[in-house]
């Protein structure tokens, strides 16, 4: 885990099983201290290799425009082992409409 600049936090992230199945990733919370519940990777057809701090906040910044139709693959924070790597499982691919509702909504109701 690393603070950013008092905004937020990053954590490296291992993702375990679906199409980005041993990908060490980062993951980020703008404005908190815990990671999310859950994240999601663009399934596009390209190999899926770890994103930049700047491709996070890119995306974070433009979620809500992303194309409803867009294919993603999501994960579930499993464990936050003690050296702060946090592993996330794959549950399915769906469309962006769908994670919005399913896991978007789960996880601000849990808040």
């Amino acid at each position: 885990m690393r603070r950013s600049d008092g905004y937020g936090y990053e954590w490296d992230a291992l993702l375990l099983g679906g199409p980005a199945d041993g990908c060490v990733d980062i993951t980020i919370v703008v404005n908190g201290e815990t990671p999310p519940k859950f994240i999601k990777r663009v399934v596009d057809g390209k190999e899926m290799s770890r994103e930049t701090l700047g491709q996070k906040l890119i995306e974070y910044l433009t979620s809500r425009s992303m194309d409803e139709k867009q294919r993603v693959a999501a994960y579930r924070l499993k464990e936050i082992t003690q050296d702060q790597m946090c592993l996330y499982e794959y549950l399915e691919t769906v469309t962006m409409k769908e994670f919005r509702s399913k896991y978007e909504a789960s996880s601000k109701a849990s808040q």
